[in-house]
């Protein structure tokens, strides 16, 4: 009965969930037939499925074996309800019916179902793990954190590595993930793969519009979220902010202290100095960890400034450098900063970005 009942769903097409799901052989549906005329047959329903979930106003009609093998708590909560009600098992759940819907593909045909379609993107990552953690299904739980370990890495190299997926362009991932992300990584056990992903979360929360931080972003279930509803987490956002605008100056003036002393060219030093006063601005911003400062080095040999090749590798080892300590004190910038400082942290960033690009670097 399972396994025909996972036949039909695999081979039902799947973009975006356009199409209903069900299974092709009978049973009676007397005892699990939806409750109410509010409730609407979801897009995952087998004829051959003996309980009926229902999630908002979507119910899903699947195979208790399929939930009761993968999750301890689904098996307690079965349990439960077919000792409340015998002629049928229906489980009403808090969960919304996009997140649920996800969940039980998964289930049915593994995580990934919609690859022919579109990638695995950080929306759908997030809807497996709120799940998984919440009904203790480990094997979804795994394969979701290692997933978004590409998104949240724990070493530089992985995070050059990835780059392509936190571009602005990116299918999988936008800044405003970052919002439910923090939430999410927050939200569960101080023990979990989660809590090596929570830095690179935070940064890239910092990189959000402070506004959107306390007005919000949708998740793709049309769940609200907003840092500004947990204790200090925006505050610990906008001080990061603050730190990283200070770390990216502080990498374009390290970069630029000085031309190498064994430059090929005379002009180098001339040349340098003009290119750090031309792109000091640009250096304003709080993303000390993106390319920007390398794509502006590799710019420094065209005619413009005519930067030997040896300098111009010098330069990229101090940008390396620089990136690596930001890397490294990530964490310690996390949790030295205090959010009581969150009141005033608006008008911090408002003055790093008005006065950093003014001051000019020692030499």
């Amino acid at each position: 009965m399972v396994r025909k009942a996972s036949r039909a769903l695999s081979s039902s097409p799947v973009s975006a969930y356009p199409h209903s799901v069900t299974g092709t052989s009978s049973v009676s549906s007397e005892s699990t037939a939806c409750s109410s005329a509010t409730e609407t047959p979801g897009r995952i329903w087998f004829e051959d499925g003996n309980v009926v979930v229902i999630a908002q106003n979507s119910s899903f009609r699947v195979n208790e074996g399929i939930l009761g093998h993968r999750s301890r708590e689904f098996r307690r909560l079965i349990k439960e309800a077919r000792r409340a009600n015998r002629t049928g098992v229906e489980l009403r759940v808090s969960d919304s019916s996009h997140d649920f819907e996800h969940l039980l593909r998964i289930l049915y045909e593994g995580f990934e179902y919609t690859k022919a379609h579109r990638p695995t993107t950080f929306s759908d990552l997030a809807s497996a793990t709120r799940l998984a953690h919440k009904y203790t299904i480990s094997s979804v739980l795994d394969q979701s954190f290692e997933r978004l370990r590409t998104f949240f890495p724990s070493t530089l190299d992985e995070w050059d590595e990835h780059e392509a997926l936190r571009a602005p362009s990116s299918p999988s991932f936008s800044p405003q993930n970052a919002i439910e992300a923090v939430i999410l990584f927050r939200s569960l056990p101080p023990t979990s793969p989660a809590v090596a992903m929570l830095p690179t979360a935070l940064y890239l929360a910092a990189q959000v519009p402070p506004a959107l931080l306390f007005r919000g972003t949708w998740r793709a279930d049309g769940t609200l979220e907003k840092l500004g509803d947990h204790a200090g987490v925006a505050e610990e956002v906008l001080t990061l902010h603050t730190s990283l605008i200070r770390h990216a100056v502080a990498a374009h003036s390290a970069v630029y202290d000085g031309a190498p002393k064994a430059g090929l060219f005379h002009s180098c030093g001339a040349a340098l100095e003009r290119a750090e006063k031309d792109f000091r601005q640009a250096a304003v911003h709080g993303d000390p960890l993106s390319r920007a400062l390398r794509d502006e080095i590799e710019g420094l040999a065209g005619d413009k400034y005519k930067i030997c090749e040896f300098c111009v590798k010098e330069l990229r080892r101090r940008e390396r450098e620089y990136r690596m300590k930001i890397w490294g004190e990530l964490r310690g910038v996390i949790d030295e900063e205090s959010p009581d400082k969150g009141k005033e942290q608006m008008a911090d960033v408002l003055k790093a970005e008005k006065t950093a690009g003014e001051k000019p670097s020692k030499r």
